[in-house]
């Protein structure tokens, strides 16, 4: 059996897997830097090669699922947001090409309507809870836990939709 894995981009994003064993859930890894007058946060490379490396073994055959993020002109965070969105796509794609991963990507409207999801948050939570009662307590149970949902929709979207 592949492993289905799925990649909530950006700083405060996930990465899921699916496969013979359950489901895994974990936070992206970051790191701080300092910046002009602040600190400010990336996607650690090299710590997200390792997390991906856990997660799937390179003997284990797998499809990941990459959210499909582009620059919003009209985003109410501002250019930073876009910067850094942007940023963390590039660094996943980067790792997931040097390890050789399948790839595919998708965009957020085309996965959630699967569900019958929009952009409220809870209800993606509220739905990667049903869906995987074993890791809920455990890896899903703050509100800020949406990125980890997210991922492990997209996960179990991809093993839908690519098995």
């Amino acid at each position: 059996m592949a492993i289905f894995c799925a990649i909530d981009p950006g700083i405060s994003g996930a990465i899921a897997a699916i496969g013979p064993n359950g489901a895994s859930v974990a936070d992206i890894p970051t790191l701080e830097i300092a910046g002009s007058g602040r600190t400010k946060r990336i996607i650690h490379g090299y710590a997200l090669a390792v997390l991906l490396r856990k997660m799937i073994p390179a003997e284990e055959s797998a499809i990941v699922v990459l959210e499909d993020v582009h620059a919003m002109p009209s985003n109410k965070s501002g250019s930073g947001a876009n910067t850094s969105l942007m940023h963390s796509k590039g660094v996943i794609e980067g790792v997931l090409s040097v390890l050789r991963m399948d790839v595919k990507l998708v965009n957020a409207q085309r996965w959630k309507r699967m569900y019958g999801l929009d952009a409220d948050k809870a209800k993606a939570l509220t739905l990667a809870r049903s869906l995987y009662p074993a890791i809920a307590a455990s890896h899903l149970s703050r509100q800020k836990d949406n990125g980890r949902a997210d991922a492990l929709l997209m996960a179990h979207y991809g093993k839908a939709k690519f098995a």
